[in-house]
């Protein structure tokens, strides 16, 4: 089963969106258009992810995935805040 999340990135003014289907996070800018350079290749392979959190935690921010096959948590690191 796959259950779409959707969560807004207000600093870094993104939307991330999960695809259980391709088993990736797609970003896309506020146009609507795909940005392909998101920064959340790589790493650990996503497992039909579905929920989507923003953390931020000392000084860094996180975008956090549930894997709903796996029941684990993704981490992907986001852009720094500017001026800090």
């Amino acid at each position: 089963m796959e259950y779409p999340d959707a969560v807004y990135d207000e600093q870094g003014k993104r939307l991330y969106v999960t695809s259980g289907k391709t088993n990736e996070v797609l970003a896309f800018d506020l146009d609507g258009n795909r940005i392909e350079d998101s920064g959340l290749e790589g790493g650990e392979r996503l497992d039909n992810p579905s929920s989507l959190a923003i953390l931020e935690a000392n000084k860094k921010r996180w975008l956090l995935v549930l894997n709903t096959s796996s029941s684990r948590v993704t981490k992907f690191e986001l852009e720094a805040k500017k001026g800090k």
